[in-house]
Parts: structure tokens; C-alpha cells; sequence
């Protein structure tokens, strides 16, 4: 009796695996990247990190950051620096509607903003490795804003993609992205050149479930060109907080 147990018990756990996977199966690359949006649904995200970069020479330079987001009709964004003190209060806004992204940069020493035209995502946010257009989607995860994906290869852990840019002013020849399938997330992204080159390689680091929501804790950019690195620390986190949205409005 015991043994039919076990062996009942097995059979369903194989049929719930064949199930999943046939489900998962049955995705296209651009339904795969809309899975990735899906699963960051949270109504608002605050938290604080810490980036460190390091260039070839391994010597380095320290930002503090926070960082509030709040979904809805408008995605909205902002990256507010705590330090060094030459940099405080610098901020990077974001605001997702209707599948196009605006991007403005406020300097605090000019007590000014400047919206960022395409070209300008590109580049290095405060001379990190980590573009404009870099951070915008690691915080709205919106892939399918960017790129379409094919699918490359598939095994009953992830998803190999295959994701190609939209328009014409995003830096990155091509990119492929592993996508975790127990939570869909991309745990690793590499970008290439228009020589087809490796440049960039993302890695989602430390992946922790919080409040019902995946996060990674660390965040590490390479370029493979320059042999300089970026990392974010994720220091702490708040999840579904009430958000004011004037704190997302321009020069505030």
C-alpha cells in the first residue's frame, strides 16, 4: 500500500513537470519577455543600494542611491543619489507610457534637467557600466519595449533568447538573455556590438523572493571591451508603499 503511494505520488509530481513544461513550451520569444513584465507587478518598489564600479586597474568609485518606482497608468522611476556629497540630490527620472520611455537627468549643481534624446540613453549613467537605458529597464523589466526575442534553446530550467532591438538608436548590436522559468526572470544578459563582438554582460545576482516578489541583491555589469565592472548592492527593499506622484515630476 505504501509503495502504490510513492509510486502515485511520483506519477503526479512527472505529470504536474510534463504539464509545466508543455506550457511553457507552447511560448514564443516575445511572449517569454511579456512573462518577464508580468512578473514584476508590483505597485511600488523603494529601495536603497550601493553601486561600486571598478575600471581595468581595479580602482574604484562608490555611489549610494535611492531608488523609487510606482507602476500604473504611467510607470514612473527615480533615481536620486545620497552620495558622494559633490553628486547629491543628481537624479534620473523615468516616465513609461504607452510603451515609449522619456528620460530626464537633473543636475543639481545647475538646479537643472535635460531630457535625454535616444542616443543619449546609451550613455554611462555617471561614468558607470551601466547605460540610461540599462537602468530604465532593469526597474520596469519592459524587454519587449526594447527588442524582440526569439527563442534559442529551452530545457526544463530556462529559456535561451535570443532578443533583438527595435529601434535603430539602441547601442546594442544583439543580446542573448537566460530567463529563469521558475520565476521569470533574466538571470544573465550578453550584448553585443555591431561588430558582433561580446560588449556588456549583465548578471542578476543572489535572486531573493520578497513580500511574494523575486529581486536580485546584487547586480553586476561587465564590459568585456574596456575590462571595467559595475555592481549594485541592494541595501533594503519596501514593496506596495504608498507612493506621492509628485515626487516624479520634473525639477522637483
Amino acid at each position: 500500500m505504501k509503495n502504490r503511494l510513492i509510486i502515485s505520488l511520483i506519477l503526479i509530481g512527472l505529470l504536474f513537470g510534463i504539464i509545466t513544461f508543455t506550457t511553457a513550451a507552447n511560448l514564443n520569444g516575445d511572449e517569454v519577455l511579456t512573462k518577464i513584465k508580468e512578473a514584476n507587478n508590483a505597485k511600488s518598489v523603494k529601495l536603497t543600494a550601493k553601486m561600486e564600479s571598478y575600471d581595468a586597474n581595479g580602482d574604484k568609485m562608490e555611489h549610494k542611491l535611492k531608488w523609487i518606482s510606482k507602476n500604473g497608468r504611467v510607470d514612473k522611476s527615480l533615481i536620486r543619489l545620497l552620495a558622494p556629497a559633490n553628486l547629491k540630490d543628481t537624479a534620473f527620472l523615468t516616465k513609461n507610457k504607452n510603451n515609449s520611455r522619456d528620460m530626464y537627468l537633473y543636475l543639481s549643481e545647475l538646479e537643472s534637467s535635460t531630457k535625454l534624446t535616444g542616443r543619449q540613453q546609451n550613455s554611462s549613467f555617471l561614468e558607470t557600466n551601466f547605460s540610461y537605458r540599462d537602468l530604465a529597464t532593469l526597474n520596469d523589466q519592459d524587454y519587449k519595449q526594447d527588442y524582440r526575442a526569439i527563442i534559442l534553446r529551452e530545457n526544463s530550467q530556462e529559456f535561451l533568447l535570443q532578443i533583438i532591438p527595435i529601434e535603430a538608436d539602441i547601442n546594442y548590436n544583439y543580446g542573448k538573455m537566460w530567463v529563469a522559468k521558475k520565476n521569470w526572470y533574466p538571470v544573465k544578459i550578453e550584448f553585443y556590438n555591431e561588430e558582433g563582438k561580446l560588449y556588456k554582460v549583465l548578471r542578476n545576482k543572489k535572486l531573493k523572493k520578497i513580500n511574494g516578489y523575486w529581486r536580485a541583491q546584487q547586480i553586476v555589469m561587465e564590459n568585456h571591451q574596456t575590462g571595467s565592472k559595475s555592481i549594485l548592492y541592494v541595501d533594503k527593499i519596501d514593496y506596495d508603499q504608498r507612493i506621492d506622484d509628485k515626487l516624479f515630476q520634473v525639477n522637483n
